[in-house]
Order: structure tokens, then sequence, then C-alpha cells
């Protein structure tokens, strides 16, 4: 497990975090990963534009629990002005403890994983160092 946190004043860097998660379960360095900002939802528009990333935004147990047994979600998402910190933790845990059933489940994964692999975008070679790098040391 491993926790990246930061607490700042600037503007909000919400897709450098989801950028560090999502390429952190591509690269196979880690499996899930949880994600926080204001209401969950930027973070996963962000995590959800890596390929293989199925994040969902949960604010209880129940959506948690089925997002990874029937959609194999892997990055959760949640909003800190949403849910307090004794909710969280259920989500958390619903999420952690929940599996992937497969079954009837497994082909609309793949039917959403082709439409993905359909629509991937080629890669741009964007020359912008503000908000297209991954974090540098400092920020």
């Amino acid at each position: 497990m491993r926790i990246l946190a930061r607490t700042t004043k600037k503007a909000p860097i919400i897709p450098r975090y989801a950028e560090l998660v999502a390429k952190a379960i591509q690269s196979h360095g880690f499996d899930l990963g949880i994600l926080v900002c204001g209401t969950g939802i930027g973070m996963s528009i962000a995590a959800n534009k890596f390929h293989g990333i199925r994040a969902a935004v949960c604010s209880e147990p129940f959506s948690a629990i089925l997002s990874r047994r029937h959609n194999n979600s892997n990055v959760l998402c949640m909003g800190s002005r949403v849910v307090g910190s004794g909710l969280a933790m259920l989500i958390t845990e619903g999420w952690l403890n929940a599996a992937y059933e497969g079954g009837r489940h497994e082909r609309r994964v793949g039917m959403i994983t082709r439409i993905e692999q359909r629509n991937a975008a080629d890669v741009l070679q964007i020359n912008s160092t503000d908000d297209t790098q991954p974090f540098t040391k400092g920020e």
C-alpha cells in the first residue's frame, strides 16, 4: 500500500493525482487505487481517461461493492464534501473486500473494454509543461 496525500491552498491538481494512480495500476505496480477530491467526480473523470482504468464514484457502500462485483472497478473515487470519514471507511472496506464475480458480468465488462479500445485516441504530443507532465519535485 502506498499513500499519496497533499494538502495545499493552491488550485487543485486533481488530474495529476488521478494520473499517478492510473499509471501505477497500468504498470502493474498496484491492483487498485483510491482517489478523493471534493465530490469524487473530477478524480473519476480524469482517472477514466486511462486505458484499463474503471473508476467509480461512490457515496455509499452498496454502490462501491457492486462496482467491484459487477464492473470490476479498480479505482474508487469519493468526495470529501459528500461523505464523512466514518462513511468513507465503510465504503472503502466494502469496496476492498468485494471481488469481481465475472460470469454474467463478463460480457458487459468485455464490451466496455472493446469500446475503450475502439475509441482510444492516438498519442498526442503536447508541448505544455504546465498540466500535462507528471509531478516534479516541489509541486
